[in-house]
């Protein structure tokens, strides 16, 4: 049995996947268009990475803005443009460039 500090690692891991396995549900559904299938798959990896003990940003961020893209198929603009000022808060923060240059591009999008 490992130590207290791996077990939370590898908690923290299968949490991570089970994000990225959402994200790619939703990006799938992007994909073919069935916005309500991608607003529900972003919204549990959104929900899942606020569950994490240790909030993994860069994880947030990328799902917020597959979330962002998905309202944005739905269409609500409003609630697309919130999500991804949220995103872009984290990913300024973090100091990541490329997400941030998606970012601003979809905000320019959406209003």
């Amino acid at each position: 049995m490992g130590s207290p500090r791996s077990s939370t690692a590898a908690d923290i891991g299968h949490v991570v996947t089970r994000i990225r396995v959402r994200r790619a549900r939703a990006r799938l559904a992007l994909r073919a268009a069935a916005g309500g299938d991608a607003v529900a798959a972003a919204e549990e990896a959104v929900g899942l990475g606020q569950q994490m003990p240790l909030l993994q940003p860069l994880e947030h961020g990328q799902s917020l803005i597959v979330l962002a893209e998905a309202c944005g198929l739905r269409g609500d603009r409003h609630r697309a443009a919130a999500v991804l000022r949220n995103a872009r808060a984290i990913l300024a923060e973090l100091g990541a460039r490329w997400y941030l240059g998606a970012v601003d591009t979809m905000l320019q999008t959406v209003g």
